[in-house]
């Protein structure tokens, strides 16, 4: 944390004082009498503090290629997932799991691969890479590990699900379904970016911060939002821009250009699963049907009944139960 000068006449407005430094001037310049202050937290210095890509996390963009490319091998795909250890025992275990009604064992990933198949293995990558990445405290977010999570596999499976009924998803490359699930899984990273960086070099205008940090508050706060913050992350990590677009442009899916469906359809899932408790959706699905009204215009952009979203919403959470069981298992 470093001081400067406002005055942007001064010389000692491009000066670092350090903290204590600042407090022993009594935060005034000692050569006009300015105010010290904190220059603006830029978010790509936010961005440059993640220097390492968990591992898991740096095989998706690979693997997305490879489910995109019509010539790839089940053999490509074990080549390389076999480049990560942990990878490899979460596949193994996974497969063999209620999860997927597992009937004999697996006891290599060449086995479990010819069990779950491509696609399903992008989703398991997917969910071993997630669990990896969002693993903090979000205190200033209020969730816990746990809760961030439930709401981005939730979310993920249910994306995935409305892909495949979406009457609007034409215009990509790779396949649309791997896509969704990956939009939905890491909407949230920014959250836990921002999180990451407080936690470890400290963000003065979040100190004493006493409600939740909301998108609106970041933009006021920060000059940038999460949604912002885990595009651009995601940029560095070599993800493609069908994947970011959605993810910066999910509050205001008009602005996403191309990307208008998918980042209509996020903000479709994420709001249902905000305002619908997973519990009730198990035991009162037909009450909520009756009550909730969805958002007609990205309904409506996205070509979603709301039938399918209804459907997409209990499988969603029975296959986040079954899912959430077999980890424990």
């Amino acid at each position: 944390m470093s001081y400067r000068c406002v005055n942007t006449d001064c010389p000692n407005h491009t000066a670092a004082f350090p903290l204590e430094a600042a407090k022993n001037l009594t935060f005034k310049c000692f050569l006009c009498q300015s105010k010290l202050s904190e220059p603006p937290l830029e978010l790509t210095t936010v961005i440059d503090s993640i220097d390492t890509l968990p591992a898991t996390l740096q095989i998706m963009p690979k693997l997305q290629q490879l489910l995109g490319d019509i010539n790839s091998s089940m053999g490509n795909i074990v080549l390389l997932i076999e480049k990560d250890p942990t990878l490899v025992s979460h596949i193994v275990k996974l497969s063999n799991s209620a999860y997927y009604s597992a009937s004999s064992y697996c006891l290599t990933v060449e086995e479990a691969m010819n069990r779950i198949g491509f696609s399903e293995a992008y989703k398991m990558i997917g969910l071993v890479a997630s669990g990896q990445v969002l693993s903090d405290e979000l205190e200033i977010y209020g969730l816990s590990p746990d809760e961030l999570w439930e709401k981005s596999v939730l979310t993920a499976t249910l994306m995935q699900f409305l892909s495949h009924r979406s009457k609007s998803l034409k215009n990509y490359s790779m396949p649309v379904g791997g896509i969704a699930y990956t939009v939905g899984l890491l909407h949230s990273i920014g959250q836990m970016l921002i999180n990451h960086y407080h936690i470890n070099t400290g963000i003065s205008a979040l100190d004493g911060l006493t409600e939740k940090l909301t998108p609106q508050k970041e933009d006021e706060l920060l000059g940038f939002d999460n949604y912002e913050a885990g595009a651009l992350l995601l940029q560095k990590w070599n993800f493609a821009n069908d994947l970011t677009r959605p993810i910066k442009f999910q509050d205001v899916p008009e602005a996403a250009g191309k990307d208008e469906v998918m980042a209509s359809l996020l903000s479709i899932c994420k709001q249902a699963f905000a305002d619908l408790p997973r519990q009730m959706i198990k035991t009162q699905i037909r009450t909520l049907y009756k009550n909730y009204e969805p958002n007609a215009k990205l309904m409506d952009i996205a070509k979603i009944e709301k039938d399918d979203l209804f459907e997409g919403l209990t499988e969603a959470v029975n296959e986040y139960d079954t899912l959430a069981k077999s980890l424990k298992d």
